[in-house]
């Protein structure tokens, strides 16, 4: 809900000749009631892929056309094979369940499973849900300004906005604690009880953010522009969720029950020198997370050589501080013993800088039905770093040093765009391309530097499109489009480990073919 007040003011002023102010409020609830799942591990009972109530397996498709040499198909079960057989398939997840439950008596994940998968449908956690308002008052004053230097002129807009936001944010943890006091490597109990607590934080903060715009016209055709901004991105609801899920990690003998050395006590002697590993794991929200902040800088050189014609350069750069980050860290706790806890935390600075070109023309130059062709094209080179918190050190729960720099996720370095078109008499026709390099999506930890790596990213990929149409009369337009022409696939890599690089998926997005007829009514 949003109420808002405005007002423009018309001075007498050559220099300022408008004034602008304004107020708003808002009031935002949201809230996750139902969320839910359940994975069912079976592996301690070693049950044959085929022995599966999912009908019979069948080959995958190549998703290499046929390109590639080795191993390119697999066995799996068709969709309709789980989906026919789901009711079957769920019971004898349950009957396997219930099998490794009195196999494993002492086991409390099995009895947490036993209980999820009683139910033919999935039941949502207790603390699986989470509430959050938020009430913001704004207010803002704005003027235009204009004024000649010789024969350039110069306008513009200078102001200042601030924000006042005042939220809450309501969760529920959910602590399980070993029923025996021990720890993890002591396979006698593994049970544990939950305990569930409802925890509300408060969010409130203050925002101020000027801006102010100049534009220089050294001649009708040619401008220079130049921007300064400071904005503000706040954190989603969910990542403010004040709630804390703790459970003990369980860890399996190092040797297989079948081996001959079999110790089922015997949890530490096949651990890598170095690694940490937890007695406890969790994760939580932070309702102390900010608003990541921006301040901005614009500068454009463009150039209206004709009607429809004009080139453009722009440079720019973000000057960014908090980006929300997920983080791990490692506490020696005196009640959960070494504690691992995943949240989100607000990282330190960042910064974005990037130049772009554009152009775009017709060939009205050229006579009769020659003048629709057009062409247009742009081009943009970004470079993103961020600083990512490293060198954890668990004995202080603090990240050691400044922290390492690393691109953003998602960013690409380069794009470029190009179209040829084609516009005259009724007739609309283009063709399109578009290409970006390759992007990271997300960074693992390397376990004996507490230093950042990619860990999932996507390669460059392009697409090039195209599409006509033609109004048959000023009722009637017929059309026609092929969309991915070049059908070449997405992939994504994963690095399990620094400089291993393997495919997590390879995707053939096949092409798009579509025929149009619109109809318009009166003139």
């Amino acid at each position: 809900m949003q109420a808002r007040a405005d007002l423009a003011l018309d001075t007498d002023w050559s220099f300022i000749p408008k004034l602008q102010f304004g107020l708003r409020t808002t009031t935002r609830h949201a809230e996750r009631t139902d969320q839910g799942g359940r994975y069912a591990d079976l592996s301690d009972a070693m049950i044959p892929y085929a022995s599966l109530p999912i009908g019979e397996l069948q080959k995958t498709t190549d998703p290499f056309r046929g390109n590639a040499q080795g191993f390119t198909q697999y066995l799996q079960p068709p969709r309709s094979g789980i989906y026919d057989n789901r009711v079957k398939l769920r019971q004898f997840v349950y009957d396997n369940l219930v099998k490794l439950a009195a196999r494993f008596p002492t086991s409390q994940n099995y009895k947490d499973r036993v209980v999820e998968w009683t139910t033919p449908n999935v039941v949502p956690a207790e603390n699986s849900g989470w509430e959050a308002d938020e009430d913001t008052y704004a207010a803002y004053v704005q003027g235009k300004y204009n004024f000649t230097i010789g024969s350039m002129d110069v306008d513009g807009v200078f102001g200042v906005r601030g924000v006042i936001t005042s939220g809450s944010s309501f969760g529920l943890s959910s602590i399980c604690t070993l029923n025996d006091g021990g720890t993890p490597t002591d396979t006698r109990d593994d049970t544990c009880t939950r305990s569930l607590e409802g925890r509300t934080e408060k969010q409130d903060y203050v925002d101020i953010l000027p801006n102010i715009s100049a534009r220089f016209r050294f001649t009708p055709k040619l401008q220079f522009r130049l921007g300064f901004t400071k904005t503000r991105t706040k954190p989603n609801f969910g990542d403010l969720n004040p709630a804390l899920n703790i459970s003990p990690v369980i860890y399996s003998a190092c040797q297989s029950p079948t081996s001959p050395n079999y110790n089922p006590n015997d949890t530490t002697s096949c651990r890598i020198p170095g690694r940490i590993y937890p007695d406890y794991s969790g994760n939580a929200g932070n309702p102390s997370l900010r608003p990541f902040t921006s301040t901005n800088y614009d500068a454009s050189l463009e150039w209206y050589f004709a009607k429809s014609g004009f080139f453009s350069v722009a440079v720019f750069q973000r000057d960014i501080f908090g980006f929300t980050t997920q983080v791990t860290r490692f506490r020696n706790d005196p009640q959960f013993g070494i504690l691992q806890l995943s949240n989100p935390i607000n990282a330190a600075d960042a910064q974005i800088k990037g130049a772009e070109a554009n152009f775009q023309t017709f060939f009205d130059f050229l006579p009769g039905a020659l003048s629709g062709f057009g062409i247009s094209g742009n081009v943009s080179y970004l470079t993103g770093r961020n600083r990512y918190p490293n060198g954890y050190d668990p004995q202080t729960d603090t990240f050691k040093g400044e922290g390492e720099y690393l691109t953003i996720p998602g960013l690409s370095k380069w794009t470029y765009n190009a179209a040829f078109f084609y516009e005259k008499s009724g007739l609309v026709a283009r063709l399109s391309y578009n290409r970006r390099s390759d992007w990271v999506n997300g960074y693992n930890t390397d376990p004996q530097t507490g230093f950042q790596y990619t860990g999932t990213g996507t390669y460059a990929r392009d697409r090039l499109d195209a599409g006509v149409s033609y109004d048959i009369n000023k009722n009637f337009t017929i059309g026609a489009d092929i969309g991915n022409i070049l059908a070449t696939p997405f992939q994504n890599y994963v690095n399990f480990q620094q400089g291993r690089y393997s495919p997590i998926d390879v995707r053939d997005e096949g092409r798009y073919y579509g025929a149009s007829l619109r109809f318009r009514f009166g003139d």
